[in-house]
């Protein structure tokens, strides 16, 4: 008999869908997207779409599995299958063992977020109750703009996707929603329809359908100085908001100081960004209000990404569109739940070390990291400098691994553990790129031996001796979490009846009432920063391209089985480019940096610069295709996130 369930897709993108399971005899057969809510609007991605293959694949692990003594780690081969009663005994007796002669900041805590789901976060309730343990601190994705956002706003914030209908120009500013937001383009076609003037600020030129009135390429990261330059121009055309400058912020005149020091022409000159595109950015960013910015992640991967989004930000301030059409990030939900239940132990003392590069920092850590576990995260696959990952991981004296495929990390562990798909488990979502909460419901039944991490957590601290602390079914946590929403209870009852909310405590416009998140409520602008493009790497005569990393639109990050990819992935070569070279379409070519090299083949594409070779965040490190063999561990500002597009590369026919 067939059912639709709702549910809601909690991988690890913008658009947080509402989801309509079709359920055949405990099976999921098709998902759709739930028409009545109102971002998903009755559509999903290929990648959603596609979801109960992986669910489904021969390849999934199902039993838990631990490494026979004495095999070699990154070989599926090397593991046996043993029942969740020893696997659990013996992850317990390793992390009472670690914390009887270490202490327990000797564990290695990575979590990533492979999962949307809130009740991920109940990882750190049980290892903040086990006394508190070592974390990767920052944002592989955000951590620049996320610093640069808590500096100037207090918080990351995001107007909702439907306050871009009330918008005369839209900026896509190192965003692209053909790929990884699809759900924002009905609402930028309906700005479009109303007469709003669309422009995207990319390396790529994003699309042929004209939804853009002009597509600006700057050299990759060197976005700061376009934003730099704008802001100069509009300090000597005297275009910026004097009133709210005076009374709504801290700091301005040492910026505007700072920005004075050099000319639009000069600041503008390192972007790439000719005279004719500038000026008509600056005269549309002036003359249509409200004006919105929409941010993505690609642009903080850059030497300068705090830079970036600070100087962005300090625009948008200066030319009065905070909050008017106002900087979008992302919404910040979980600021609005009772997350004092994730930290519950006072005395719980964590450690942290920058999540990019984290394997560089921990032969200094006293006590030293004893074992390492791991869930929603591959950092082997999706951190720079792979090899460095793994080595890192296979010097350690035991690692844990949750997941629900092979994939580079997984095997390199010594214990692996079967986590259910996202269609046998329950939980409440939220998105970061709206304002809605979905309810994630189990549509289908296990496969295999699988489990939550929830149900291996709480059975770790059974045998730990705090299981009571742990206690909870998925609905009773969710209620505890999301208490502060549902305070009304009638949008408790809508939550779990039409599977989804809009969050009350989160505004449609941030900053409405010119009151920032920042102790004194003022908007901060940055202090002045080293802004040398002379600083910056530059490609040289061996590696003349610069590498730059972009989404998938058939994969999500790491998210795929490694059986089941392709040979090697396609790079994108301007056409120009590929002449000089003497490169042709489709041909097979190897992609080469001073870290190493991988397979990939030739597609001709004059949407990306002359300068740059495009491939998606792909590969497999046990099949020597991964993007992160060819990309150095090199940190954003203050070590917030990796620098991935500050790589250089030349491509070489293979013989």
């Amino acid at each position: 008999m067939l059912q639709q369930m709702i549910t809601a897709c909690p991988l690890d993108c913008w658009d947080g869908c509402s989801v309509i399971a079709t359920v055949e005899e405990g099976r999921v057969t098709a998902l759709s997207g739930n028409p009545a809510h109102p971002i998903t609007r009755g559509f999903l991605c290929d990648k959603t779409t596609r979801y109960p293959q992986r669910a489904y694949s021969p390849g999934r692990i199902l039993y838990p599995m631990r490494r026979r003594a004495g095999d070699e780690r990154h070989c599926s081969e090397a593991f046996e299958r043993i029942t969740w009663e020893e696997a659990l005994g013996l992850a317990a007796r390793t992390i009472r063992e670690t914390v009887a002669q270490c202490g327990s900041r000797a564990i290695l805590h990575f979590q990533g977020s492979g999962s949307m789901g809130l009740l991920k976060k109940l990882s750190l309730r049980f290892f903040n109750l086990l006394g508190g343990v070592t974390e990767p601190s920052g944002d592989i994705c955000f951590g620049a703009g996320t610093a640069a956002m808590e500096h100037s706003f207090g918080e990351q914030a995001a107007h909702s996707p439907e306050d871009i209908l009330n918008s005369k120009l839209v900026v896509l500013w190192g965003r692209d929603p053909f790929t990884s937001n699809s759900h924002l383009l009905p609402f930028l076609r309906e700005a479009r329809r109303r007469g709003a003037a669309l422009v995207s600020i990319n390396p790529r030129r994003l699309d042929r359908s004209r939804l853009f009135d002009r597509q600006l390429q700057p050299v990759p990261g060197h976005d700061v100085f376009l934003a730099l330059a704008l802001l100069r121009e509009f300090i000597e055309r005297e275009w910026c908001d004097g009133p709210f400058l005076s009374g709504c912020t801290a700091g301005w005149e040492e910026f505007a100081a700072f920005a004075r020091q050099r000319s639009t022409a000069e600041w503008l000159a390192p972007s790439g960004i000719g005279h004719g595109d500038f000026t008509h950015l600056a005269a549309l960013y002036h003359q249509k209000r409200p004006a919105a910015i929409w941010i993505g992640s690609g642009l903080q991967h850059h030497l300068l990404g705090v830079e970036t989004v600070a100087a962005i930000g300090a625009l948008a301030a200066a030319a009065g569109s905070v909050p008017g059409g106002g900087l979008s990030f992302y919404p910040r939900h979980r600021q609005r739940f009772d997350m004092s239940w994730i930290t519950p132990h006072p005395a719980a003392r964590n450690r942290v070390v920058p999540e990019g590069d984290f394997w560089r920092h921990l032969p200094a850590l006293d006590p030293p990291i004893r074992m390492a576990w791991i869930n929603g995260i591959n950092p082997v696959r999706t951190l720079p400098d792979s090899n460095a990952v793994a080595e890192c991981l296979g010097s350690l004296p035991f690692v844990a691994a949750v997941d629900f495929h092979w994939t580079d990390t997984v095997l390199a562990a010594d214990l692996v553990l079967p986590h259910v798909s996202f269609l046998e488990e329950s939980g409440p979502v939220s998105s970061y790129g709206h304002n809605y909460v979905a309810w994630q419901q189990a549509v289908a039944e296990r496969v295999g031996e699988a489990r939550t991490d929830l149900e291996i957590f709480q059975a770790l601290a059974e045998r730990l001796g705090f299981g009571e602390k742990m206690q909870g079914s998925e609905r009773e946590w969710t209620e505890r979490l999301l208490a502060p929403l549902f305070q009304d209870a009638g949008l408790r009852d809508k939550f779990f009846r039409e599977g989804f909310i809009e969050n009350p405590l989160l505004a449609r416009v941030p900053f409405h009432n010119r009151v920032f998140s920042t102790a004194d409520g003022k908007f901060r602008f940055p202090a002045p920063f080293a802004a040398d493009p002379a600083r910056l790497p530059k490609p040289a005569t061996e590696f003349p391209l610069r590498l730059v990393c972009c989404k998938s639109r058939r994969h999500l990050n790491s998210q795929q089985e490694i059986a089941g990819e392709p040979l090697c992935y396609d790079v994108r070569l301007h056409p120009r480019t590929a002449a000089i070279e003497q490169l042709t379409e489709n041909c097979m070519v190897h992609v080469i940096s001073p870290m190493g090299r991988i397979p990939a083949r030739l597609e001709l594409d004059d949407s990306v610069r002359e300068d740059m070779a495009l491939m998606p965040v792909s590969g497999s490190r046990a099949r020597g295709t991964s993007l992160n063999l060819l990309i150095p561990a090199v940190m954003a500002g203050g070590g917030s996130c990796p620098a991935y597009n500050a790589a250089f590369v030349r491509l070489e026919p293979v013989q």
